[in-house]
């Protein structure tokens, strides 16, 4: 049975450290991966910093990542959420804009 490595990886500890498990095939590791990324995201998420990353990864067995789950803490500027909607004005064609896109009405 190949053996596959988790590695746990953060903006607080870059190089990570592999865990290994032996799993029958590369199906079965995503499934792994994709369960014990669930189960480590809760506590993942409490110590995740704004503009940072934490990141899960399945290694093969020359410790080659094949497959990767992160999680990205972002902080978003004021000032793009504080911007005006641009509002709904009638042309004469029958379409109207909407934030800049037209949208033809069926009559």
């Amino acid at each position: 049975m190949p053996m596959y490595y988790f590695r746990i990886r953060s903006d607080q500890c870059p190089t990570g450290a592999d865990y290994g498990s032996d799993l029958p095939s590369r199906d079965e590791a995503w499934r792994e991966l994709t369960r014990v990324c669930g189960d480590l995201t809760r506590d993942a998420c409490h110590a995740l910093k704004p503009n940072s990353a934490w990141r899960l990864e399945m290694l093969d067995e020359e410790k080659k990542p094949i497959y990767r789950v992160s999680v990205f803490g972002e902080a978003v500027e004021d000032k793009v959420a504080a911007e005006p909607v641009e509002q709904t004005q009638r042309r004469p064609s029958g379409t109207y804009s909407l934030g800049g896109v037209g949208h033809v009405l069926g009559r």
